[in-house]
């Protein structure tokens, strides 16, 4: 289980970045990060939706 922690932006990004270069390898990027699966599976929903401007709002 992972501790729920705050990312910027640009950690956000690397995230999604390097999940989707690895097939969307949620797994693999949750283990690389530590960031939760659903975590990041939530970040590509809104980047796929919209964008990096997205992005700048989860968490607000």
């Amino acid at each position: 289980m992972f501790k729920e922690r705050a990312t910027t932006l640009d950690e956000k990004i690397e995230i999604i970045s390097y999940c989707l270069s690895e097939g969307k390898n949620y797994n693999k990027t949750s283990e690389k990060f530590n960031v939760s699966y659903s975590q990041i599976d939530s970040w590509i929903k809104v980047y796929e939706k919209y964008g990096v401007a997205g992005l700048s709002h989860i968490g607000e």
